[in-house]
C-alpha cells in the first residue's frame, strides 16, 4: 500500500516506512503536525500516533468522544510529548506502559569486531537460543521461529550460550525484506560487563548492513540509560520517544 497516503512530511520517516506496508487498510487521520493511523488486525484496530505537542493524544481523544474508536484494541502508540489522559485509557482500556525509544543507525559500527560472537542456526539452535532468552531476557517476545527471522548470533560459554540476539526483517513497499530491526539481546546474568553485549550488537547490525538493509534499527526501554548510551557509540541515532498502551484483556 503506497505511503503518499501519509502527510508528505512523514512520508520518508523511517519508522513509519517500516510499519506501513504491514497496515491493513490503514486509515489517516490528521496532518503534518500530527496525526493518527488506524489499521485492521484480529484482536481490534491497531493505532499509533505520530507528530508535534499533545497534537496526537489530542485526536485520539476526539475520536473516542465522537464515538469512532473504542475497544477493544489490538495495541496503541504515540509520542511521548504528552501522555493520553486518564479518562481516555479508561475508555479504551489501555493501560500506559513505561516510555521507549525507536532508534536506527545509517552505517556498520567502528568498533573491532566481535570475539567469539557467532551465527547461529535459527531451527538447529533453537532451543538454546530460548533457553538463553529465559534467563538473559525473559520479557522478550523475540523467537527464532517467529515470522521474518533474518538472523541470530550468539557466544557460548562451554555447551549453553551466554549471549544471543536475533534480528527480524522490515518489508519494503514491494513486499521483500528490505530492513532489519534488532530484537532479543540478551546476556546471561552471570557473564555480564564483559563487553558481551556491545558484540554481539556489533555482529547483528554488520549483518543487516551485509544484507542489503538501508539501515538498522532497534527498540529500547528510555530508562535503560546503560544500553542506550552504548548504542549510540555504535553509531544509533534517537529517531522517536514513544510510549505504547496496552490492551487490557
Amino acid at each position: 500500500m503506497s505511503p503518499d497516503r501519509l502527510p508528505p512530511r512523514w512520508r520518508s520517516d523511517r519508522l513509519l516506512a517500516e510499519e506501513w506496508p504491514r497496515l491493513r487498510g490503514p486509515r489517516v487521520v490528521g496532518d503534518d503536525h500530527g496525526f493518527v493511523v488506524i489499521s485492521q488486525h484480529r484482536d481490534g484496530p491497531d493505532v499509533a500516533g505520530y507528530g508535534d505537542d499533545e497534537r496526537p493524544a489530542r485526536i485520539v481523544a476526539d475520536l473516542v468522544a465522537a464515538g469512532e474508536l473504542a475497544p477493544p484494541l489490538a495495541w496503541l502508540s504515540l509520542p511521548r510529548t504528552a501522555d493520553l489522559p486518564a479518562t481516555v485509557c479508561e475508555s479504551l482500556a489501555v493501560r500506559p506502559l513505561p516510555g521507549w525509544d525507536w532508534m536506527s543507525v545509517d552505517q556498520p559500527p567502528t568498533p573491532a569486531g566481535p570475539d567469539g560472537v557467532v551465527r547461529l542456526d535459527p531451527v538447529a539452535d533453537a532451543e538454546v537460543i530460548r533457553d538463553c532468552l529465559a534467563e538473559a531476557n525473559p520479557t522478550t517476545e523475540a523467537d527464532p521461529a517467529g515470522r521474518h527471522e533474518g538472523g541470530w548470533w550468539g557466544a557460548w560459554e562451554g555447551d549453553r550460550l551466554a549471549g544471543v540476539i536475533g534480528a527480524g526483517t522490515r518489508l519494503g513497499a514491494d513486499g521483500r525484506p528490505q530492513r532489519w530491526h534488532l530484537h532479543g539481546l540478551g546476556v546471561r546474568p552471570s557473564v555480564r560487563a564483559r563487553g558481551l553485549g556491545t558484540a554481539l550488537m556489533v555482529a547483528a547490525t554488520r549483518g543487516g548492513f551485509e544484507a542489503g538493509a538501508p539501515w538498522v534499527s532497534l527498540g529500547v526501554w528510555a530508562d535503560n540509560a546503560r544500553a542506550i548510551a552504548i548504542y549510540r557509540r555504535l553509531g544509533y541515532h534517537t529517531d522517536h520517544q514513544r510510549r505504547s498502551y496496552r490492551p487490557e484483556r
